[in-house]
């Protein structure tokens, strides 16, 4: 099959027509690892070749680039061994010999040469300049000077707020200026995120931490470019704080749409999905309940649904296992939902999640009620619709169970006898009132117990 598939790599440019459709994660995926396969059996032109296809995809994908540049370097290196093989072969050495001074002698033609002794120094460190207390004359003074938005200004300002304690401002000044220019923090802070970092850590390990401290904790971390331990203190505040969910949630909000998610990709180990589509109040639903363990302390899991993500209006949250649900603004052809469970303290968390999701049918026709987010097998894999009977057209994939409700009809399709692919709902076709409301959350559940 490899053979296949690198089939397309083996021109000037990589064939992607073949990939056209495919989700743009997908693609890439495949694309890194053809190229770590073609660079693992030295074939390096071919594996630049492709991970330049990365780099068009997604031109600041670190990656391609860090493979790209392996495969120069080895490149190099082959070519610097074949030079010096042919030095050898052609010369005896690597060097011609009359670059090699064998006949060296000292006389009027060689030049003066005169031998100088000095002193040696001591070395003396500069003085570390340490701010005094800023007063508050220093203090309106650097806030005139931060208003443009400098980032030397903002770091200056927020020493000057530490000078006088004042953590909160000195952080929030500090947090500007890493914006601004990421460099700035290379420079001698004196002490501010250590000092904070120091007393957090003393009262985690006390186990005394409040909310407040571990979202100072999780903005340290944050500045410091620690991501998995910044989520983990800002779940944790959440969880244990509602009062400051509204701050945390723009945190990891801001963290998933910079795009520096990659730690957070760790299968959970999800027990139940099912699906229910029903057209109500005028409006389509999509309702979502899972189960799931997370594979680790983050909290946070992705999950993937074929449909694009500008058709949803808004998620409804049902369940208070879940903090929050953010749409991934890197996915295009599907929706990555990442889900965000509270942190319940329990060795072996096990959350519900029950979603609604509410759409816009002027932005999108259609929905496909496939799942791939789980293995292939598990048995509690369900996509249910619920609706008149007349809006099933006649070639309607035949479902595992059908039942009736009133006059509606609900058709179930167990989800791994097909691997996974489920049925497609078109919102014109189904976009007609049902007579009666439906407890939708209940009907799936006795979808699943086979009722």
């Amino acid at each position: 099959m490899l053979c296949i598939f690198l089939a397309g790599f083996t021109e000037s440019a990589p064939d992607l027509r073949q990939y056209s459709r495919l989700p743009l994660s997908v693609k890439v995926t495949r694309l890194h690892n053809a190229g770590v396969e073609l660079f693992n059996r030295r074939r390096y032109e071919e594996a630049i070749t492709v991970f330049e296809t990365i780099s068009e995809l997604i031109p600041k994908d670190m990656g391609a680039l860090f493979w790209k540049k392996k495969c120069e370097e080895l490149l190099a290196r082959e070519k610097n061994e074949r030079f010096k093989a042919g030095a050898i072969k052609a010369h005896g050495r690597l060097f011609n010999r009359e670059s090699v001074y064998y006949n060296w002698v000292w006389g009027p033609t060689s030049g003066h040469f005169e031998v100088r002794y000095s002193k040696p120094k001591v070395y003396v460190p500069p003085v570390r300049k340490v701010h005094s207390k800023a007063s508050d004359k220093d203090i309106e003074k650097g806030k005139t000077l931060a208003a443009g938005g400098d980032a030397s200004a903002l770091f200056e300002l927020a020493l000057l707020h530490w000078s006088r304690k004042e953590t909160i401002p000195a952080l929030e000044a500090l947090e500007k200026a890493a914006e601004k220019d990421p460099d700035v923090l290379s420079r001698d802070d004196e002490g501010l995120t250590a000092g904070v970092q120091e007393e957090i850590l003393s009262a985690l390990d006390k186990g005394k931490a409040t909310s407040a401290q571990r979202l100072l904790a999780a903005r340290i971390y944050l500045i410091q470019g620690d991501l998995p331990e910044a989520v983990i203190h800002l779940v944790k505040a959440a969880s244990d704080d509602p009062t400051v969910k509204d701050e945390v949630g723009k945190r990891i909000e801001k963290i998933i749409n910079s795009g520096k998610t990659d730690f957070l990709f760790r299968t959970p180990d999800i027990t139940s999905f099912r699906q229910g589509y029903f057209y109500d109040g005028n409006e389509h639903k999509l309702y979502l309940q899972t189960n799931f363990v997370p594979a680790s302390p983050l909290y946070i899991i992705p999950i993937d649904m074929m449909f694009m993500r500008e058709g949803i209006k808004s998620i409804e949250l049902i369940t208070p296992d879940i903090l929050y649900t953010f749409t991934d603004p890197a996915a295009t052809d599907t929706t990555r939902i990442w889900v965000v469970g509270k942190d319940s303290g329990s060795p072996m968390p096990y959350l519900e999640m029950k979603a609604i999701f509410h759409f816009d049918a002027a932005k999108i026709n259609y929905l496909d009620m496939s799942n791939f987010n789980v293995h292939p097998d598990l048995p509690d894999s369900w996509s249910t619709v619920i609706a008149p009977e007349k809006s099933f057209e006649p070639n309607f994939p035949i479902p595992q169970i059908e039942k009736d409700e009133g006059n509606l009809k609900i058709k179930a399709y167990q989800l791994r006898l097909n691997t996974g692919k489920g049925p497609c709902v078109s919102f014109p076709d189904f976009q007609k009132p049902a007579s009666h409301s439906v407890d939708v959350w209940k009907i799936m559940d006795q979808i699943s117990r086979g009722s």
